[in-house]
C-alpha cells in the first residue's frame, strides 16, 4: 500500500539549468492533463533543488498544486507551464513600411 495526498498534489519535474534564473519560489504554475481535458490546475513553485544534476545539467523543481475537488491524482501524466514574465506588447509592421 502507498499513501498519497490528493490535496495538495506535489509535482516534481526537471528544468534545464539555463532556466534557473527564470524560476523562483512562490512563482505561479499551471498544470493540464489529458485525463481531465479542459481542466487547469494552478499552483506555485515550492522548492528548487540547489544541486544541478551533473549528467543531465537539469535542476529538480517541486510545485504544490491545490486540488480541492480531488480532480487530479498522483501518477497521472501532466503537462505544465510556468509564468516566467509579464505580458509584453509588440507592434507588428509590414516589412514595406520599415523599408
Amino acid at each position: 500500500m502507498t499513501l498519497q495526498a490528493l490535496d495538495p498534489v506535489y509535482v516534481d519535474f526537471y528544468a534545464p539549468q539555463k532556466s534557473l534564473g527564470k524560476i523562483a519560489l512562490k512563482q505561479r504554475m499551471v498544470l493540464e492533463t489529458d485525463a481531465f481535458a479542459g481542466e487547469r490546475f494552478t499552483g506555485e513553485i515550492s522548492s528548487i533543488d540547489p544541486k544541478v544534476d551533473p549528467a543531465t545539467r537539469n535542476i529538480q523543481v517541486r510545485a504544490t498544486v491545490r486540488n480541492p475537488k480531488r480532480a487530479s491524482c498522483p501518477h497521472v501524466r501532466h503537462g505544465g507551464s510556468i509564468a516566467t514574465g509579464g505580458p509584453q506588447r509588440f507592434i507588428t509592421l509590414p516589412q514595406t513600411s520599415v523599408s
